[in-house]
């Protein structure tokens, strides 16, 4: 009796000990959210995993993988930061992804083969190219009812202007490739500009809205479109390679001014690498302490209590 009086202790203070350390390595483990201090994140699509990679584009580390659905492909990210569109190629729907905890929000059904994706402005609609159905699925992101509008054949991608009043719609054909130009109030084709270039394939609109930029893939070209009277007014810019596609938003904006705005800059991104230092480095650390200071307790205190057992 007397030997197991003296085991029991020690016995105790071991499973207090194994409890901690489960308990705080499980926690580390844990996929850290998003926070309003966070920088950017990007989204990647993992067409062979059905799974979309996060980044953190600040510290360049790797978040965790949010499956989807089957080859995803597109990907847009809503004005307001708090959602993520992608594109399922062969399951034939919308994956919208949480971006407060990565998790999968639900899956909205769209036509065959949806590829390129973009959203408007203030958030409102989402455009989706169905390439094997001539078809664009307009999502309200509301109650993601789906309204669909016929276009060319093998709609592969889709830019929204600045003022979120047109869609523009790259139709992958050959000869004679078209763009598709939707009224993005209605959601009717108003307009198809003809003859861009054999197999268009990327569309963009500048940050002003005054042109559009298709990439021609047959052609090795890129013709510019005017968005107020929908007319191609350059029809030949040589790209001096082979098979050019520019998915997505190709243009980027005008280079912003060094004084104010490098200041803000460097603010945000010491802020960012602060928390992240913070979160990653010294909150571990302090728990760390906190787990060994909590053990070594518990210890005393079975040791105090059952002291006259060792005797």
């Amino acid at each position: 009796m007397k030997k197991r009086g003296k085991a029991y202790p020690i016995v105790l203070a071991s499973t207090a000990f194994l409890l901690l350390l489960i308990i705080f390595s499980s926690t580390e483990s844990t996929p850290t959210v998003q926070s309003n201090l966070s920088a950017a994140y990007a989204y990647v699509p993992n067409e062979k995993s059905n799974d979309v990679s996060v980044i953190n584009i600040t510290t360049d580390t790797f978040i965790t993988n949010i499956s989807v659905g089957a080859n995803p492909a597109g990907v847009a990210v809503s004005p307001d930061g708090k959602k993520v569109y992608v594109t399922n190629e062969e399951s034939n729907n919308i994956s919208i992804i949480d971006t407060s905890n990565y998790s999968n929000i639900t899956s909205v059904s769209v036509q065959m083969y949806p590829l390129g994706v973009a959203i408007t402005p203030d958030g409102k609609k989402v455009y989706v190219a169905n390439y094997y159905s001539k078809s664009v699925s307009v999502i309200d992101a509301s109650n993601y009812s789906v309204n669909n509008v016929s276009v060319g054949a093998h709609p592969i991608e889709v830019a929204i202007t600045p003022d979120g009043t047109k869609a523009f719609v790259a139709n992958h054909e050959n000869p004679g490739g078209s763009v598709s130009v939707i009224n993005a109030i209605t959601n009717t084709v108003t307009d198809t500009v003809e003859n861009v270039g054999n197999y268009p394939c990327g569309v963009a609109v500048t940050p002003d809205g005054k042109k559009v930029y298709v990439t021609n893939s047959g052609s090795n070209n890129i013709c510019v479109i005017d968005t107020k009277t929908n007319e191609v007014i350059n029809s030949n810019i040589d790209v001096k390679g082979y098979g050019p596609a520019g998915l997505g938003q190709f243009i980027g904006p005008l280079p912003e001014p060094p004084q104010n705005s490098s200041t803000w800059r460097l603010l945000y991104k010491y802020i960012s690498l602060t928390w992240y230092f913070i979160n990653n480095l010294i909150i571990p650390y302090i728990r760390e302490i906190i787990s060994g200071l909590i053990v070594s307790v518990l210890i005393a205190v079975i040791m105090k209590r059952y002291s006259k057992t060792f005797k």
